[in-house]
């Protein structure tokens, strides 16, 4: 690793710590070290240990030099070693001397990271206490206990189930399946409804003659249709509404 050696006017002299690799000029003490990845391997992102674990054991403090009085604010390299010894600095003996501040800067970014994703997992959940989605699925099953209200067009792709009563202040409108109406043409007696798709079971279907006061049957029901029977042929033509509705 680089470090910064002794300045003269505009320039530093840049030597590796290690006492190998080349001696170069850099323009501050700062271009001392190199950041590109050309000059790095083995890299790899903090794990967690390294995130807000280690942000919370770090122990700013304010202190007083020895030798001059200074008063300044920092880390103890000691307490900083037993959290991670990269950023510490150490002398010919082994013991802690300084610091590379810039190294504790990726725990710090890497412990906001963390509280960022924690903050937008805790607004989504807040947005799901509220029932405000902005797009994106529901993919697991979801229980809403309080008043929901669907500001526009609601689309459910599968099975809907209400445990409790339904009500509905607007109007109700059924697909071609549920509700229709069929014409007994005149001189017939009988007309079939069919299903655009089957009924999973046969299902109940509810007649309503349109000014017919004479005998009819409802017979034939499946999952599939139903017939209209009239006693008698009709004299003229017969209307019936009806509605279908799952058991």
């Amino acid at each position: 690793t680089p470090t910064a050696g002794s300045a003269s006017g505009n320039f530093v002299l840049c030597m590796p710590s290690a006492g190998t690799g080349s001696v170069r000029m850099g323009g501050s003490a700062t271009s001392c070290n190199t950041s590109s990845a050309r000059y790095k391997h083995d890299i790899t992102s903090l794990n967690s240990s390294l995130g807000m674990a280690a942000v919370r054991q770090l122990n700013p403090v304010s202190y007083a030099y020895n030798d001059t009085g200074i008063q300044a604010l920092g880390f103890v390299a000691e307490e900083v070693a037993a959290i991670d010894t990269r950023p510490v600095v150490y002398d010919e003996l082994g013991r802690p001397n300084a610091l590379n501040y810039d190294q504790l800067i990726p725990i710090a970014i890497s412990g906001l990271k963390e509280v960022d994703a924690r903050v937008t997992a805790l607004e989504n959940t807040q947005a799901i206490a509220a029932a405000i989605f902005n797009g994106g699925i529901v993919a697991n099953d979801a229980e809403f206990q309080g008043k929901v209200v669907f500001g526009a067009l609601t689309t459910f792709n599968s099975r809907v189930v209400f445990n409790g009563t339904a009500e509905f202040d607007g109007k109700i409108k059924l697909s071609g399946d549920s509700a229709g109406s069929a014409t007994v043409a005149a001189g017939t007696t009988t007309i079939s409804v069919q299903f655009s798709s089957p009924y999973p079971a046969k299902p109940l279907v509810q007649l309503t003659p349109v000014d017919f006061d004479d005998k009819y049957k409802l017979t034939n029901v499946t999952t599939t249709g139903f017939d209209i029977v009239l006693g008698t042929a009709a004299p003229s033509s017969i209307e019936f509404n009806w509605l279908a509705t799952q058991r």
